[in-house]
């Protein structure tokens, strides 16, 4: 049986969750990969199953919140292309990381989420549309959403550990049935 997007969303929480105690989370970046070498990089990306390149990725990269919940989509369901940049590095472009969870997520949620876990309001950012990736393009979002986001950067600012605001950021969405509610 399909899962509903919300199940989805409340699965990829709850990964996320589990997956925090292997993660380097921190602000400032999607998914980046920590200092490893080309032959481990390579071994890595010679998995034949993006799950478990991802589920590689958890111990290996530096991760945002979206980073973090990509990471747990991907390992859901095992469909994404991670490509090696040069140097064998590993990034996930914000285009990239937009488009695949804009069909798990709503922009709005995606928006804050980043504005929650950043503890800034990340205005411009997920409407799937590549153009209008780019702060300050999205201002429909930002007349529409200005009270809530401020609410999501209140609730960020309540945790001054990454970890432990990516965490309470999940556990929200779980209480409230796969949609981040700041309060």
């Amino acid at each position: 049986m399909k899962q509903t997007k919300a199940e989805l969303r409340i699965a990829v929480a709850q990964d996320v969750l589990k997956s925090t105690r292997r993660l380097y989370v921190m602000t400032g970046m999607f998914v980046e990969q920590t200092q490893l070498t080309s032959k481990q990089m390579k071994k890595i990306f010679d998995l034949d199953d993006v799950k478990l390149i991802a589920d590689k990725l958890k111990t290996n990269c530096r991760v945002c919140a979206l980073g973090a919940c990509l990471l747990s989509v991907v390992s859901l369901q095992n469909d994404f292309v991670f490509e090696l940049q040069q140097g064998n590095v590993v990034g996930v472009e914000s285009y990239d990381l937009a488009d695949r969870l804009l069909k798990v997520f709503t922009a709005e949620q995606l928006l804050l989420i980043e504005t929650a876990f950043e503890c800034e309001n990340f205005t411009g950012y997920f409407t799937g549309n590549y153009d209008e990736l780019h702060m300050g393009s999205m201002t429909r979002y930002s007349r529409r959403l200005t009270h809530q986001l401020e609410i999501a950067k209140a609730f960020g600012e309540r945790f001054n550990d990454s970890k432990k605001r990516l965490r309470a950021i999940m556990r929200n969405m779980i209480a409230n049935n796969g949609k981040f509610i700041p309060a």
